[in-house]
């Protein structure tokens, strides 16, 4: 008897066996890959929103100069809360810039409309993730694989001011520098970015809650030797004579250009605070690091003394 309960085992455990070896050799079942966005025509790329992203809405629009040679920099153009932005890449003042400079323009429509989404503002949440997927996409869809890679110029106005503020933090060592026009409703970043030359514009008729809160950031930011500086635009309100402030943040941006960007390369060279000139945020004196007489960890850092004397001429004359 026990001969014959031990073969019934045999048979049982060898049964098992084989109905195991056939349930291994079933094939894995995988789930289906979700898009992470499309072109709506060759140079306009939607990004998808994903779970827990900030954003409902992710459009870019990129522009190339007619150019064959390669471009040096991305020139990202951000408007105001939940605007479509994608026409700023016609703006003719714009296009002439990135001619001169050989720049890509990259502008942004950003919507965060709905209640389980948090704000496009705050890049690190969702929204600067997409602006490098798009540019990925582009680079992809062009041939032109090294546009990924570029550094940036970040352009911001109001909520835009406030994206291109927060990227500086979120992708530092990829951001030659930012101007924030307007933008008032600022978190603090943390201090990697002090080092990236910061243009943040006020208006002189604006809120005067958006206006303390862009001065106190600036003079934060000043008191731990931050690049930064700060320009009212006299007899303006939160709108409007965009034009004038953009010229002055293209001023900026050529100077940054020639100093940071290493010749044929992506590099981004840093800039001594003691190479710089500084601003008086009231009388609008100016003098460089050395010389100057006021107090040096309040005052506006200027990339050189000609950007400084732009700096001074712009705020002392309202044309």
């Amino acid at each position: 008897m026990t001969k014959i309960k031990n073969s019934w085992i045999l048979i049982f455990v060898f049964t098992g066996l084989i109905f195991s070896c056939e349930g291994d050799s079933t094939e894995p079942e995988f789930e289906e890959d979700v898009p992470i966005g499309e072109f709506i025509d060759q140079n306009t790329y939607s990004v998808f929103p994903q779970p827990s992203q900030n954003f409902d809405v992710a459009q870019f629009r990129l522009w190339l100069p007619e150019s064959e040679s390669k471009v040096r920099a991305i020139a990202v153009l951000l408007p105001g809360h939940n605007s479509n932005g994608l026409g700023l890449s016609k703006s003719p003042q714009w296009q002439d810039f990135a001619r001169k400079e050989k720049l890509a323009l990259l502008a942004v429509h950003f919507n965060s409309g709905s209640d389980n989404t948090g704000y496009y503002s705050q890049s690190e949440e969702g929204s600067g993730l997409a602006l490098l997927t798009a540019l990925e996409k582009f680079s992809e869809e062009s041939g032109q694989e090294y546009l990924k890679d570029l550094p940036f110029l970040l352009r911001g106005f109001s909520a835009g001011g406030l994206f291109s503020h927060s990227f500086s933090a979120f992708l530092h060592e990829r951001v030659l520098a930012f101007g924030n026009i307007r933008g008032g409703g600022l978190d603090l970043t943390p201090d990697i970015n002090k080092g990236i030359p910061g243009i943040m514009f006020y208006g002189e008729n604006d809120f005067q809650y958006r206006n303390e809160r862009i001065i106190e950031v600036v003079e934060l930011k000043r008191s731990i030797g931050g690049n930064w500086c700060l320009v009212k635009e006299p007899v303006v309100d939160h709108f409007g004579r965009l034009n004038r402030t953009d010229s002055l943040l293209q001023k900026l941006f050529s100077k940054v250009l020639a100093k940071r960007l290493a010749p044929g390369s992506n590099e981004l060279l840093p800039l001594e605070e003691k190479e710089g000139w500084l601003g008086n945020h009231g009388s609008f004196e100016i003098g460089s690091y050395k010389n100057y007489s006021g107090n040096k960890s309040k005052a506006s850092w200027l990339i050189d003394e000609e950007f400084a004397r732009s700096w001074q001429k712009f705020q002392m004359e309202s044309d």
